[in-house]
């Protein structure tokens, strides 16, 4: 029952290919599959700037990120998520259906609660934002940063509490050391990549059971012993490491970005966005309408379609879904700057 939780790929879908053809002008379709992922929604985009002018001065410490975050519910999926107040002020009242997300100077992640949930009376997005805010709590107050340590005492958290939180979330975490060094672990089928000068120098790996079942983190059912871990376990995460540099882009996102988008798409919109001088929420914001254009048109070549096709499954166009996508952009840390300066929230 755990593994096999899925939302279904035959919802109505209405066409927004005027937009999705627009921004698709900016690139050629990738000839091979894409990451594939899921679930996040809300057409809201908060610049989260660094207050201090890398450029500005010569005396840097490193490196750190410039993020922002956005979200866009599925319109086919009706209700509203209630607000998240340790997301901050500015992303409180973001509705991504069943996702999450944290960003911080030097951790940012993604998590994808299992719609499936929703059968049994339960809010598929509880356990999605407990694990980010779980996640945030750990590396502000406990200042951890390592992503699978991250994830595996968020989990526990959960696991061990004094109320049970019911439900599955995937999850993506990235970190980076001021060295430039990027972690990342990623349990499920959200996903990240780094872009470089208009390529995808970096690419997580996805880990999935089937076609659209990918590895989850679960809580246990009631009448389960507390502190009982049933399903896959953080441990499984898919785990990777890259050298980043000052002027690079790292994107996450849930499924329903890797769903309708392929990597390199990602990586020609984010150049041209860059060569128009596009802040990093300009950047999140233009991919998560890409994305939702994209998810509702029936004519496009989705990275879903592609993935179905391998498995002799028969699909067409894009994929509605929640829509999460954080872009966190590299950029030199200023000595006197401190982290609190490059991420609001």
């Amino acid at each position: 029952f755990f593994f096999a939780l899925f939302m279904s790929l035959e919802m109505q879908r209405e066409s927004l290919g005027l937009l999705a053809r627009h921004f698709r002008s900016l690139s050629a379709l990738a000839s091979g599959p894409g990451l594939l992922a899921t679930r996040a929604f809300s057409y809201d985009a908060v610049r989260h700037d660094s207050s201090t002018d890398s450029t500005a001065s010569s005396s840097t410490s490193g490196v750190q990120f410039d993020a922002c975050a956005t979200c866009s519910r599925d319109p086919y999926k009706g209700g509203h998520t209630k607000p998240q107040p340790w997301r901050g002020e500015e992303y409180s009242k973001m509705d991504c259906g069943d996702d999450s997300f944290m960003v911080t100077p030097r951790v940012v992640g993604v998590a994808d609660g299992v719609g499936g949930w929703r059968k049994q009376g339960i809010d598929p997005s509880h356990f999605a934002n407990k694990m980010m805010e779980y996640c945030k709590d750990l590396v502000q107050k406990e200042k951890m940063q390592e992503p699978l340590s991250l994830m595996q005492t968020a989990y526990k958290r959960i696991v061990h509490g004094e109320e049970p939180i019911l439900g599955s979330s995937t999850v993506c975490l990235a970190s980076m050391e001021p060295s430039g060094n990027l972690t990342v672990a990623n349990l499920g089928d959200s996903g990240l990549v780094v872009v470089r000068d208009g390529r995808v120098v970096f690419q997580s790996e996805m880990k999935t059971w089937q076609f659209n079942t990918p590895y989850q983190l679960t809580g246990p059912p009631k009448g389960f012993p507390k502190g009982f871990a049933i399903g896959d376990q953080p441990e499984s995460s898919a785990m990777g490491k890259v050298q980043v540099e000052p002027g690079d882009v790292v994107v996450l996102g849930s499924d329903g970005l890797w769903d309708n988008l392929f990597p390199q798409q990602i990586a020609d919109i984010v150049s041209a966005a860059n060569a128009e001088g596009k802040t990093s929420c300009e950047i999140a914001d233009i991919l998560k309408q890409v994305a939702f254009a994209t998810s509702l048109d029936r004519d496009v070549t989705s990275p879903i379609q592609v993935e179905a096709q391998q498995h002799g499954k028969l699909y067409k166009g894009g994929k509605p879904d929640d829509i999460t996508v954080v872009v966190a952009r590299v950029v030199s840390k200023p000595v006197a700057g401190g982290d609190a300066a490059a991420v609001r929230g």
